[in-house]
């Protein structure tokens, strides 16, 4: 893969239509495609971009070489996982690219940092959904609200009165934030008591369990 790199001799990183299709897993000629268009929208010679290589038969096929700035522009229009892989990959690249002790720009080195906080951020918005997944399976009715100790009981969670109050008033931030409806249900304790979204105790829940195997 790494032949597909080059580094001229003014130092100046480039990466390859082909390098950048491998590591997205988009074929080749949409890479190509898709490198044109933003060529031709920045007003660029799109031949001037163009280089020649040669396939395993020993043909002459056509790519494009783009430097960094234009590869991440290019890739700024991908998802996100397709775009961290490239990002990645350019940062590993310039890090090796000269001396050793060079610093990394800091301007990938921004983009890479945002980009793994979003992955992170993806990765626990989906854990979060397959636990909800997993707790509205064992619930004896299907509901969409229930109230904090309600929660902690289907989950068999022993809660204070004062952990369900700091509970309570975090449920009530973040549906507030999220614009999530609080429903209100009658209580023979308390006369009323607020009910929240499953999907937003079931995060408050999972925070508090992990808070607890780190303390």
């Amino acid at each position: 893969m790494n032949a597909l790199i080059s580094s001229t001799l003014s130092s100046t990183l480039t990466m390859s239509s082909r390098e950048i299709a491998e590591l997205t897993g988009k074929k080749h000629m949409h890479v190509m495609r898709d490198i044109r268009n933003m060529l031709e929208a920045l007003g660029k010679d799109v031949t001037s971009f163009g280089s020649i290589f040669q396939d395993t038969y020993g043909r002459d096929q056509n790519e494009y070489r783009l430097d960094r700035e234009l590869t991440m522009t290019l890739v700024s229009g991908y998802d996100i996982p397709l775009r961290h892989r490239v990002v990645t990959k350019l940062a590993e690249l310039e890090a090796k690219q000269g001396k050793a002790d060079l610093p990394m720009d800091p301007v990938l080195r921004s983009l890479v940092i945002s980009l793994q906080e979003l992955d992170s951020v993806k990765q626990q918005q989906a854990n979060h959904e397959a636990r909800l997944v997993e707790i509205e399976a064992h619930l004896p009715t299907p509901q969409t609200h229930m109230t904090i100790l309600g929660f902690a009981s289907a989950l068999g969670v022993d809660l204070s009165l004062g952990e369900a109050s700091k509970l309570g008033k975090a449920a009530s931030n973040a549906c507030m934030i999220q614009g999530d409806l609080i429903q209100h249900v009658p209580d023979t304790r308390y006369g009323v008591v607020n009910s929240y979204p499953l999907r937003v105790l079931t995060r408050l829940f999972d925070e508090r369990t992990k808070r607890l195997k780190q303390a």
